[in-house]
């Protein structure tokens, strides 16, 4: 099952974090090369978006907690979330920017669209398309707001 969340933050909350300092200084990070690359950094972000975080996605996130963010670049192969110990879990995605590609899963497309958070069962098979390089900001955790990323091996 995929549940989708529409303006899960608002316009100017997700400004508010594109506009944190760690937010910027880790997108330097992946430079002018438009092939694939991720850069993973944590962030404690307001108590206010943590608010609407839980919300959305019916989290308990604590609001001190730091979370795991990352800046990807160019299209992400087929592939399953695991946390570090290889464990599936359940995915709650955010995107905090607009992207021309799709996200795909059970062979269906959806947009990468700002604000829009998506909720997947553990060993859904994702993938993104026709991102054309374009750097896109995602929170990506389970349930406990640990840090889920995918497996070793695309599939």
């Amino acid at each position: 099952m995929i549940k989708i969340i529409d303006d899960l933050l608002t316009e100017e909350e997700i400004e508010s974090v594109l506009l944190l300092q760690p937010v910027i200084e880790n997108k330097k990070k992946l430079g002018d090369v438009k092939t694939y690359k991720r850069i993973y950094f944590y962030l404690v972000l307001p108590e206010n978006i943590i608010e609407k975080i839980n919300t959305g996605f019916g989290l308990q996130l604590d609001p001190k907690k730091e979370l795991p963010m990352r800046w990807l670049q160019g299209d992400n192969p087929k592939h399953v979330d695991k946390d570090r110990n290889n464990q599936p879990w359940t995915t709650h995605l955010l995107y905090l920017t607009n992207n021309p590609g799709k996200l795909v899963m059970e062979k269906k497309e959806y947009e990468i669209k700002k604000g829009r958070g998506y909720i997947f069962e553990k060993d859904t098979v994702h993938e993104t398309k026709g991102t054309s390089g374009t750097p896109k900001l995602a929170l990506v955790i389970n349930e406990r707001g640990e840090e889920i990323t995918s497996t070793d091996r695309f599939l």
